[in-house]
Formats: structure tokens, C-alpha cells, sequence
């Protein structure tokens, strides 16, 4: 764990292949997030929140079959956010706000069962909310708010019974 702090630069190298846990939120470094998505297969934890890591979320994202936290809030993502991100078994907590994301919110997130936490405001998303998002049945936070969403909110949305917190208001 080396979040916290004010390291800079490149992420050292090389990246154990058998890296469970990657925690450097709140520094100053600066690589493609490519990196760690598609060369640590291992991980179960991504924890890069606020840094100045750039580039796109990588279509293998989908092999990170262990990865049950991803954290990548307030960084310089841009692109879409591609259709294996619903190939993520077990994730449970995906944080990707406030970003420069765009593109319409893949269907396939709502293959996430197991997702309390979605947080994907800020950004650049467009298009309407997809209905699959009724099947997270275990969402207790879903933060939409700050992207060009249009359209009705779908009815499929009421299926949330654990939802405490649901905010999709334009900023």
C-alpha cells in the first residue's frame, strides 16, 4: 500500500505477475492503465483512484476473473467502457467516476450480481440507462449523476430493494 502520498511518475517495473492487490490511490503517477489491466491477471483489488493515469479500459478487462474491487475514480480515462466489463464475476464495488469516459453504459454491466457499488457519474456516458441494470438486485449505491444520460429512467430500476443511495442528478 503506497497510497497517500506524493509519489510521481512511471509505475515501476516489472509488476509481479502473481499481484493480488494493487493500492496507489491519492499520488501523482502517471502511466496507461493498460498496465496493470492487462498484465496482472492475478489481481483482486485495483485501488488507482486519483493519480494521473491515462489511456483506455482494455477489452481483457474481462479475464480478471478475481477482481472484486475496481477504483479508478479521478483520473484521465477516456474511450468507452468496453462489453467485457460484464465478464467480471465477482466484482462487487467499480468506482470509474469522474473521468472522460463516453459512449453509451454497456448492457452487459448488468451481468454483475454480485456489484453493491456502481459509480460511473462524471464522465461522459450518453444514451439511455440500460434496462439490465434492473438485474444488480444486490445495489446499494448507483452514481450516475454528470454524464448527457437521456431519456427514462427504466422501470426495471425497481427492482433494487437494497438501494440506499441513487444519484443521477446533471451537475
Amino acid at each position: 500500500r503506497l497510497g497517500y502520498n506524493y509519489f510521481t511518475g512511471p509505475l515501476f517495473r516489472p509488476l509481479s505477475a502473481n499481484l493480488r492487490g494493487i493500492r496507489l490511490a491519492s499520488n501523482d503517477f502517471e502511466f496507461d492503465v493498460s498496465i496493470v489491466l492487462e498484465e496482472l491477471s492475478s489481481l483482486e483489488v485495483v485501488d488507482l483512484q486519483t493519480n494521473n493515469i491515462k489511456g483506455t479500459i482494455p477489452s481483457t478487462i474481462g479475464s480478471l476473473s478475481n477482481l472484486k474491487l475496481l477504483n479508478l475514480d479521478n483520473n484521465e480515462l477516456s474511450g468507452s467502457l468496453p462489453s467485457s466489463i460484464g465478464d467480471l464475476p465477482i466484482i462487487s464495488d467499480m468506482r470509474l467516476s469522474q473521468n472522460h469516459l463516453t459512449g453509451l453504459v454497456p448492457t452487459e454491466v448488468g451481468m454483475l450480481s454480485l456489484l453493491y457499488l456502481l459509480s460511473i457519474g462524471e464522465n461522459h456516458f450518453h444514451g439511455t440507462l440500460p434496462s439490465t441494470l434492473g438485474r444488480l438486485t444486490n445495489i446499494e449505491y448507483f452514481i450516475v449523476r454528470g454524464n448527457e444520460l437521456t431519456g427514462t429512467i427504466p422501470t426495471e430500476l425497481g427492482n433494487w430493494k437494497q438501494a440506499s443511495e441513487f444519484q443521477r442528478k446533471s451537475t
